[in-house]
């Protein structure tokens, strides 16, 4: 399964994980974000950093995830009516941060809060199988214009 990661190119061309709290994570749990599409991932990366965070310099990362590793699935049905909401993290850190620390699986499966039908995929940096997970590209990336003037 390939996976998608926009990330700042001042950075370089590794994957990184800081351990922010994020929709799925708690703080201190290192994380990688990707999405299941392009679009999805430029997209979520819109949402998150707003019109003046998308002049920078990118990187898209395209990951590739061995079909040997499978993923803890979340679905959008076992979510309350409210987790897509700016202000529900709470639920969704819980369930993450459950994940995170059983570290029964390297990635999970969770539906966008912007387009529930599309996935998102969380990585789990800490994972003994995490070298499993390759980066088979890495190229620039630069964010449409016309994209900006819209958030």
């Amino acid at each position: 399964m390939l996976a998608y990661r926009l990330a700042l190119a001042r950075y370089g061309d590794r994957l990184q994980a800081v351990g922010i709290s994020g929709r799925w994570n708690k703080k201190g749990e290192t994380v990688i974000y990707a999405a299941s599409s392009r679009s999805l991932c430029i997209l979520e990366n819109l949402v998150h950093r707003g019109k003046f965070g998308m002049g920078a310099d990118f990187l898209l990362f395209i990951l590739d995830i061995p079909d040997s590793l499978s993923p803890h699935t979340v679905k959008q049905k076992e979510l309350s009516s409210s987790w897509q909401k700016a202000d529900s993290y709470e639920e969704c850190q819980q369930i993450g941060s459950e994940w995170y620390q059983k570290a029964l699986h390297s990635y999970m499966m969770v539906p966008s809060a912007i387009i529930p039908e599309e996935s998102n995929i969380v990585i789990n940096a800490t994972h003994k199988k995490i070298e499993l997970i390759a980066i088979e590209k890495v190229s620039r990336y630069s964010i449409d214009d016309r994209l900006k003037v819209l958030i």
